[in-house]
């Protein structure tokens, strides 16, 4: 699953927003300039409510931003290729049971696998997570503690996603991204969503 994030408009309007700024604060200081008897604290106080505002609206369109340009995820099941191959994934447990096995058939066969971990069990078993980067699989997120995504808020499914993240790369210096499993299988349009939004 990705994301993509419309960067380049993002910097133009920003860049025009900040132009509007200097031409509305040059048209107010030419008023305080040529308006006949205008009170120089009164014209100051009325320059500096107004750019007041203006940085504010500006520090509310940039939070706003990148939530609203982020993409979806995309639901993959299937390859866009009419080769016959198929795609080896695992999901991790928190046990770690029969994870160096797994390690050793695939290394014997000479397959690469793609490893969905949680943050659980990377913690459980860090030095078997070492050692799937090392021998080159791919690992993505599979949250942290299994979760159904259906049923949590979206707060709860972006702290389950960086903490997974987070322990994943300081474990082994990989990023899950932009690989993403749900827990259970179950999504719906708000799970891809947010987790479009992550980064995933």
């Amino acid at each position: 699953m990705r994301k993509g994030i419309h960067s380049a408009s993002f910097v133009f309007v920003f860049t025009d927003f900040i132009y509007l700024v200097f031409v509305f604060t040059d048209f107010i200081y030419l008023v305080f300039v040529f308006e006949k008897g205008c009170d120089l604290m009164k014209s100051s106080f009325r320059l500096c409510t107004i750019c007041t505002v203006f940085i504010l609206t500006l520090s509310f369109f940039l939070s706003m931003t990148p939530s609203a340009h982020a993409t979806a995820s995309i639901w993959i099941n299937k390859g866009n290729t009419s080769e016959k191959v198929i795609a080896l994934t695992i999901d991790d447990g928190s046990d770690g049971g029969n994870y160096a096995k797994i390690l050793q058939v695939l290394d014997k066969h000479k397959v690469k696998a793609a490893f969905f971990l949680t943050g659980q069990g990377t913690e459980n078993h860090p030095q078997n997570i070492r050692n799937t980067v090392a021998k080159g699989h791919e690992v993505g997120n599979h949250s942290y503690n299994h979760p159904n995504f259906t049923k949590i808020s979206a707060i709860q499914m972006k702290t389950q996603l960086s903490r997974t993240e987070s322990i994943v790369k300081k474990t082994s210096g990989k990023t899950t991204k932009p690989y993403f499993r749900a827990p259970y299988g179950t999504l719906n349009s708000s799970v891809l969503q947010t987790v479009g939004n992550e980064g995933y």
